[in-house]
């Protein structure tokens, strides 16, 4: 049995619906699935006294499960959108504990991506007749810079509070269902503390050229990230890397399309394994 090590979007989010959801159909096919959930007050895992950052924390927290589940055997990562760049940082740090990665529409433009969620969700509250919001929406949207300033605070507080943002981050809506209902108790539910902390000391990864096998998963109907953006940085790293396009997902094909990503995944690390 191959290890699998799944790193989780965000920030604020878990592992947790990903743990239930897949770990049965990946154990089926060889592949032990292991979820990292980032540090959070909600599961006492945040250590008020860890001495950084949050972002930092986030990291280090990341680091620590690579090599609790490393018996020097080497490994794979499964990344999704921000947690592509916890990935590559582990990448660079560890590769010799890593045998190859699997990313899952993976954000490495994360403004670009903060952009793209605050003009959907502009659009949502207009399309809804709140034209109050809607207008904070496009001040927002105007002023818009590269740094988690207040004027982005603001924007992540407006999405937040629609209960349709993340409507528009699925397009199978029976996985978004099985996603949501495996998110409802506290400990597993959205930490927004988190979130606005991590973003507030988040640094971009330094990407340095790398030759192992990277695999990425992107959907042309994601609306949460700018696909060609994305591909410019990942090719430009990675030399040995091999892009499939989903067609049937959102910003989640990992959920959305499990048989489908499976079946590469089962087929690439059966090809690293002969």
């Amino acid at each position: 049995m191959e290890t699998l090590l799944f790193f989780h979007g965000g920030p604020g989010l878990n592992s947790n619906s990903e743990q239930q959801i897949l770990t049965e159909d990946y154990k089926s096919r060889g592949l032990a699935f292991k979820g990292w959930n980032e540090p959070s007050s909600l599961r006492g895992t945040f250590n008020s006294d860890f001495p950084g950052t949050r972002f930092e924390q986030l990291l280090d927290s990341a680091e620590k499960f690579l090599f609790n589940n490393y018996n020097g055997r080497p490994v794979y990562l499964m990344g999704h959108s921000l947690g592509c760049q916890t990935v590559a940082r582990l990448l660079q740090k560890h590769s010799d504990k890593i045998k190859a990665v699997f990313m899952s529409a993976p954000c490495f433009h994360i403004f670009e991506a903060d952009k793209n969620i605050f003009t959907f969700v502009q659009k949502d509250y207009e399309d809804h007749g709140d034209t109050i919001v809607s207008e904070k929406m496009k001040q927002i949207i105007s002023s818009f810079s590269e740094s988690f300033d207040s004027n982005i605070q603001t924007g992540w507080e407006l999405a937040l509070q629609n209960p349709r943002t993340f409507n528009y981050y699925w397009n199978n809506k029976s996985s978004q269902v099985s996603y949501f209902s495996h998110a409802t108790t506290p400990e597993y539910s959205i930490d927004a503390e988190s979130f606005l902390e991590v973003r507030k000391s988040f640094a971009d990864i330094e990407l340095f050229a790398c030759d192992k096998k990277t695999i990425i998963f992107y959907s042309e109907k994601d609306p949460v990230i700018t696909p060609e953006k994305e591909k410019a940085v990942i090719t430009k790293h990675f030399s040995k890397l091999a892009i499939y396009n989903t067609d049937a997902s959102s910003h989640y094909p990992h959920i959305e399309e499990t048989e489908k990503i499976l079946n590469i995944i089962a087929r690439e690390t059966n090809q690293n394994n002969s």
